[in-house]
C-alpha cells in the first residue's frame, strides 16, 4: 500500500512538472522564434563586421609600428633644438 501511494504521488508530481514545462514552452516559443529570426537576419552583417574589425586591428598595428619611430624622431629633434 505504501509503495503504490508513493508511486502515485511521484507520478502526479511528474505529471504536474510536465504540464508546467509544456505551458512554459508554449509561452517562450514565440519569443525564441523571434530571437532566432533576428539572429538569422543579422548574422551575415556580424561576420562582415568581424572581418572589418580584424582588418582595422591589422591596420592600426601597422600604423603604430610606422608612426612610433617617426614620433620618437620628432621628439628627439625637438629636444635637440632646445637651448
Amino acid at each position: 500500500m505504501k509503495n503504490t501511494d508513493s508511486a502515485s504521488i511521484a507520478i502526479a508530481r511528474s505529471r504536474n512538472k510536465l504540464i508546467q514545462e509544456i505551458t512554459h514552452v508554449k509561452e517562450i516559443y514565440p519569443q525564441a522564434m523571434v530571437a532566432f529570426n533576428e539572429f538569422e537576419k543579422t548574422y551575415a552583417s556580424h561576420i562582415v563586421l568581424v572581418f572589418i574589425l580584424e582588418d582595422y586591428i591589422k591596420l592600426r598595428d601597422s600604423l603604430k609600428k610606422l608612426m612610433n619611430p617617426i614620433g620618437q624622431l620628432i621628439y628627439k629633434i625637438s629636444n635637440a633644438q632646445k637651448p
